[in-house]
């Protein structure tokens, strides 16, 4: 996911229609699956401030913004604004970002979030990469803030077709990648 200077940023996927209704379709998933949006353990008020990285089409804050107060905040960032929805269907609780959380965040978020939240980001955190992105992501807290990170867990993962027949030639591939990111990935 880090770009070298003037390169655009790198991405697994594409940023079209069937793109966004992948990453809506997994967030239903997750929260059927878990159900839940925030972890409820994770304490918060009325005035909470929360960061949502990795947002995509900022499905996630969007859907938790109708559980909160609306004196709440969330603020979701992605490397890209390809995907976010127009201003006109956000809530005025929610403000979506385009900033390349591999690298240092403005001033103006740091230590701002009560709660920082981050899912499905395993398949681009390489060795190199997993120290400066949780720094990123702490300098982002409060004082006795909260990270909440959620994965899938790859090594248990498999590909399943109605038809063994059937090939599966991209899931394979994708499974593959969850698995060992880069050649250079020890884990």
């Amino acid at each position: 996911m880090t770009s070298e200077k003037g390169e655009k940023p790198r991405y697994a996927f594409n940023r079209d229609f069937r793109s966004s209704f992948r990453l809506n379709h997994n967030h239903w998933l997750v929260k059927q699956l878990c159900g839940y949006l925030l972890h409820p353990t994770i304490p918060y008020d009325s005035n909470v401030r929360i960061a949502d990285i990795g947002t995509g089409t900022g499905i996630w804050p969007l859907e938790l913004a109708h559980e909160l107060s609306s004196s709440a905040r969330i603020d979701g960032f992605d490397i890209s604004a390809g995907q976010f929805p127009p201003e006109a269907w956000r809530g005025n609780n929610v403000h979506l970002h385009a900033h390349d959380a591999f690298k240092p965040f403005p001033t103006e978020h740091l230590g701002q979030y009560n709660i920082v939240h981050i899912r499905f980001f395993l398949v681009l955190v390489n060795n190199e990469d997993a120290e400066p992105l949780l720094n990123n992501l702490l300098t982002l807290l409060k004082p006795g803030g909260y990270l909440t990170w959620f994965e899938l867990q790859p090594r248990a993962s498999r590909v399943l077709t109605p038809n063994p027949s059937t090939p599966a030639v991209a899931m394979e591939q994708l499974l593959k990648t969850m698995h060992q990111p880069k050649s250079t990935s020890t884990y």
